[in-house]
């Protein structure tokens, strides 16, 4: 009984609370979101007025976008004078009726944010041209994205510091150079293309560059400012260098090929990672002092494969079927470790200043020396070659001149194994067979020992008598640990 009170209760609070209402429907339901015009309203550029020498001119900040090409007959189609202005082509093109002189398609003055994207511009002396408060250097601070630009006698674009430019292509650019970016700028996904009159891409200190290309410019591909980085980008058939970088650039996967001078050329203090130069006309890698290379490749250059300047190291790299000399390390306190060279026409590995080290290296089948390190100047040379394997090269597997070291080498099937052409040089626990002569010392004062040396075709060994030698055994069970051996 109890039970069936609560019930009831509920039941009557529940119908007490809650009534039905009508059921009746309201209606259609109406429209809840904004339009595109509503969230960014845009002015359609036909409806903008021009003034004298400006087809159409844009002095308040907005959305524009072009309804239809435009031929521009003035000498500037479109003038921006105001901030915070984004202009879509949508897709159409802005093309120059009439003479070049002087016209531009889209002119921005000293203002900043300013995006421009989606369409092609032809035929202009300049395509995008942003200028400054001084007349010289642009504005700052702009968006240039997907854009087609083509036959400018002067500059594709002419924009300014820390600009972006991304999935932009310049064509027949014939100027000084077909891309100008101020300081700061990064520019993605772009390619310059018979940029005939100078550069392809000429960017100005701490730029930011990948994954873009520079075909066929009249200059180098890509002319590039201080402290700047480069990512995955290529230079092909360039009339200069396909990379001209001023001082501390870091590169990355980048590839030069077939340019009419060298495939990098840099200043000092950059820093290079598994990039390839290829039948570059001169130097595959030209590079000042203080340079660092890693895992990179020089292939069937016209000159050097590296060519190196002073506190240079190099390492983990492969130059081969070069014109010159494999590594070229001409300065002084260079280092070069593992790399490997072979078929080079002149010789694998060519030291020319003091104070150099070379180890775990391998030069084979080079058309003069595998490792020539050979200090002219007088006073000290210190060079130092350990660990290398330099096989079957036409000369001599290793040259040295004076005050340097020969340590744990193997030389085999060269004309002379190891060569020293001074005094006081050491060279101690190497390997050395089947040349025509295994070590020849035709000086005095050097230092030869813990030595092997066996099966050449002349002498084994062939060492002036005033040098500090230990003596030569034929058998392992009467060897000293300062003898050298024949076994």
């Amino acid at each position: 009984m109890k039970m069936r009170i609560i019930t009831i209760l509920i039941l009557g609070i529940g119908t007490l609370s809650f009534g039905q209402g009508t059921l009746t429907p309201p209606g259609a339901p109406a429209p809840t979101m904004k339009t595109l015009q509503q969230v960014e309203p845009r002015i359609d550029l036909a409806t903008v007025l021009g003034d004298t020498g400006t087809q159409h001119k844009i002095t308040t900040p907005g959305s524009y976008y072009l309804s239809e090409n435009l031929v521009a007959s003035n000498s500037i189609g479109i003038a921006i004078f105001a901030s915070n202005v984004t202009l879509d082509l949508n897709g159409f093109s802005i093309i120059r009726s009439g003479n070049q002189a002087g016209s531009k398609a889209i002119y921005i003055s000293t203002i900043r944010a300013i995006t421009i994207k989606n369409g092609t511009i032809t035929g202009f002396e300049d395509g995008i041209h942003a200028n400054g408060s001084d007349g010289n250097f642009p504005n700052s601070g702009s968006r240039f994205e997907k854009l087609s630009i083509s036959s400018c006698s002067r500059y594709g674009f002419f924009v300014g510091s820390e600009s972006l430019i991304t999935d932009c292509y310049f064509a027949e650019c014939r100027g000084p150079s077909a891309l100008f970016a101020g300081a700061n700028s990064i520019v993605q996904n772009c390619t310059t293309k018979n940029s005939s009159g100078g550069y392809g891409f000429h960017l100005l200190a701490g730029a930011k560059i990948s994954n873009c290309t520079a075909i066929d410019s009249g200059e180098y591909g890509f002319y590039v400012g201080s402290n700047s980085i480069f990512q995955t980008c290529s230079a092909t058939l360039n009339k200069n260098a396909g990379f001209y970088l001023k001082e501390r650039i870091s590169v990355t996967g980048c590839t030069a090929f077939k340019n009419g001078a060298a495939g990098f050329q840099a200043e000092s203090n950059c820093i290079f990672k598994v990039c390839s130069a290829t039948s570059n006309k001169y130097d595959g890698f030209a590079l000042d002092d203080n340079a660092s290379v890693t895992g990179c490749n020089s292939i069937k250059n016209g000159e050097d494969g590296f060519f190196l300047g002073n506190y240079s190291i190099i390492s983990g790299c492969k130059a081969s079927r070069n014109k010159h000399n494999g590594i070229y390390a001409r300065g002084y306190h260079s280092k070069i470790i593992n790399c490997t060279t072979s078929k080079n026409e002149k010789n694998g590995i060519l030291v020319f200043k003091s104070y150099s080290r070379i180890s775990g290296c391998s030069a084979n089948y080079n058309g003069q020396a595998g490792i020539y390190a050979f200090d002219m100047t007088s006073g000290t040379s210190h060079i130092i070659i350990s660990d290398c394997m330099v096989n079957w090269n036409t000369t001599t597997g290793i040259l040295i001149n004076k005050l340097s070291s020969v340590l744990n080498c193997s030389c085999n099937a060269n004309e002379t194994g190891i060569h020293t052409v001074a005094g006081r040089n050491r060279i101690d626990g190497n390997t050395v067979r089947q040349n025509n002569c295994g070590i020849h010392v035709p000086w005095h004062d050097n230092l030869i020992t813990r030595n092997s040396a066996s099966e050449n075709t002349s002498d084994n060994y062939d060492i002036d008598s005033d040098n500090h030698i230990g003596t030569i055994r034929s058998a392992p069970g009467t060897a000293g640990p300062w003898d050298n051996f024949e076994f």
